[in-house]
């Protein structure tokens, strides 16, 4: 903390060894997931905004100089607040796509190391078939793959494999990993039978993963459904000024304005309450 001021979580930790790695417990967007979740919240913002609020200071019914401005206006403001309040989403969303990523990736990688491991090959051996296997399946740039790499250097750098494994466990907001990390620790110092612990663990947290796949995959129907109602409102208004000019200038009177916004609020509400009943934690 500099100044009183709390500094910003960044994505990149050093580990043990001294490497740059992934905190996956935080997102970074890149300049252009910006730019794009930027443009794209000012455009839908603007648009919206200009459906509940356009149209402002006609006189019989046409557009004035005054109309022009304001819905300009109207636009740039509701574009702004879009983006503002889209980014902190989209950055979630992101978060959220990663750490499912390498939670797929990591159920790959148990099920190399339960295959070595049941083979008669040593830890480290194991390990070492582990970083080929997801090298060749995700690439050396993928993030298990990067993981692992840390596993295998490890013992080249006099560094104990457990601290290395806890640190990855530390930093992969993931329960599963964080068993792992703890049967391994329990099991590979005394030397207790790692193949029967690894295909355990492996099983168990694989039926884990299944279960919440199942969960999700059923749920996804629900999750379809709430988006597109969170769109047909805005549909349908632009619909209805569209056609009907008498609904489009009821609209843009004080009386209008005020309960476009009361129902805007409800539907803001409405959404929200329905992304926590949809959002799994299992």
């Amino acid at each position: 903390m500099k100044n009183g001021k709390k500094e910003k979580a960044s994505q990149w930790q050093r580990n043990s060894l001294n490497n740059m790695v992934l905190d996956y417990h935080v997102y970074e967007m890149t300049g252009k997931e910006k730019i794009q979740t930027i443009l794209i919240a000012v455009v839908v913002g603007g648009v919206a905004g200009l459906i509940f609020y356009g149209g402002l200071f006609k006189e019989d019914g046409e557009a004035t100089t005054m109309t022009w401005i304001a819905d300009a206006v109207i636009f740039v403001l509701a574009g702004m607040i879009a983006a503002l309040v889209f980014l902190p989403i989209r950055k979630q969303r992101l978060l959220e796509q990663r750490q499912k990523t390498l939670r797929a990736q990591f159920r790959d990688m148990l099920a190399s190391l339960t295959t070595s491991l049941s083979a008669g090959d040593t830890v480290v051996q194991a390990f070492d078939n582990a970083y080929q296997d997801m090298c060749t399946e995700y690439g050396e740039d993928s993030y298990i793959a990067n993981e692992v790499y840390q596993f295998v250097v490890a013992r080249k750098n006099n560094v104990s494999v457990e601290d290395v494994v806890d640190d990855f466990a530390k930093r992969s907001a993931n329960e599963d990993v964080e068993s792992f990390a703890s049967v391994f620790r329990a099991s590979y110092g005394p030397g207790g039978r790692m193949s029967d612990v690894m295909r355990n663990t492996h099983d168990v947290i694989t039926q884990k993963m299944e279960i919440e796949d199942e969960i999700e995959s059923k749920i996804s129907s629900n999750k379809l459904e709430l988006n597109i109602i969170t769109v047909m409102p805005i549909v349908i208004v632009g619909i209805l000024r569209v056609a009907t000019p008498i609904f489009a200038d009821s609209f843009a009177s004080p009386v209008g304005m005020l309960i476009n916004t009361a129902a805007i609020a409800i539907f803001i509400g409405a959404y929200m309450a329905g992304q926590k009943i949809v959002r799994i934690q299992v």
